[in-house]
């Protein structure tokens, strides 16, 4: 009986070092999601001050002489980085929309273990 009791508070001892690392684990990844949130809303932000710009250029286009030739050519020049900086944010979104559902999955499966563990911690404590 006192070797069955001793082997139950050595798995308690397991379980509640299990469901410390879980816990840790699950403030971890969902610090990382609010990280990677905050970088999607930056780039977000990025690419609508940038087309706010582009639409300035474009308004400039109607005007005469040669500043006119100076200025569609920053404003061309602008639009090529524009479209590179859209492009290459898109795909930093993408790597970031899965890089955030990875971080889901895996923040799921730890609150799944953690609620195992706990049923487990709680069966033990019954017993």
């Amino acid at each position: 009986m006192r070797e069955s009791h001793a082997n139950l508070d050595a798995e308690k001892e397991t379980f509640t070092a299990k469901l410390t690392r879980a816990q840790l684990n699950l403030g971890h990844e969902q610090d990382m999601n609010k990280e990677l949130t905050k970088e999607l809303n930056d780039a977000k932000r990025k690419i609508k001050d940038l087309l706010r710009q582009v639409d300035e250029w474009q308004k400039l286009e109607h005007s005469e002489g040669a500043e006119v030739e100076s200025q569609r050519k920053k404003r061309m020049a602008l639009e090529q980085q524009i479209q590179e900086f859209t492009e290459k944010h898109e795909r930093e979104l993408d790597r970031l929309r899965r890089s955030l559902e990875k971080e889901k999955e895996r923040g799921e499966k730890m609150k799944e273990e953690k609620d195992i563990l706990e049923v487990s911690l709680s069966l033990e404590i019954v017993i």
